[in-house]
């Protein structure tokens, strides 16, 4: 099983629970996330091939539940997939850092993915909803322009109003680094 995922955001912890029960029972996906990410909001990520994710998203849509928000990617970067099968922090290694923040955890997941296809960039770092108000962000770097193209393609897959920011720090000084990245980027002094 790989290569796709489906990704679905429920208003209430409850629901999400029966819904990711139901899309085990009917789908033949494995869970890569799903839980409660904040307050009344359950987030799950399942991956599968492609049929079975649209299976999945058929069977979600088939339930009285309506998501906040959801997505389908038939063909995920290896490295985003890589980091949803096994979450990592990476190393920064010079360069720009691009920060790009999301409404909900699949718009995040979706324009991410598109990020990474789009220039060659590094993923730094990916949060999905918790404790950050059931948003998403990630920060990739490389050099300024693969970050720019990265980011303004990874915006021209969302609507406005599921873009929150985005952010290029061309240059980021050693303090930001040193006070900022090192506790979640695993700097090394």
């Amino acid at each position: 099983m790989h290569g796709a995922l489906f990704v679905c955001e429920y208003a209430a912890l409850a629901a999400g629970i029966r819904i990711l029960d139901e899309l085990l029972k009917k789908a033949p996906v494995k869970v890569l996330y799903g839980r409660p990410v904040c307050i009344g909001k359950f987030v799950i990520l399942t991956e599968g091939d492609a049929s079975a994710v649209r299976e999945a998203e058929a069977c979600a849509d088939g339930l009285p539940y309506k998501p906040i928000s959801k997505c389908v990617i038939t063909s995920v970067h290896p490295i985003l997939l890589d980091h949803l099968r096994k979450p990592r922090v990476y190393n920064y290694a010079g360069g720009a850092l691009g920060i790009f923040e999301t409404r909900t955890v699949s718009t995040g997941i979706e324009a991410l993915d598109q990020a990474l296809k789009s220039a060659d960039v590094r993923l730094l770092k990916l949060d999905m909803g918790f404790n950050i108000g059931g948003k998403s962000m990630f920060i990739i770097g490389g050099d300024v322009s693969a970050v720019t193209a990265a980011l303004n393609y990874a915006s021209g897959a969302l609507s406005e109003r599921d873009l929150i920011g985005k952010e290029i720090i061309a240059a980021p000084d050693p303090g930001l680094l040193d006070y900022f990245f090192k506790s979640f980027l695993n700097l090394k002094s």
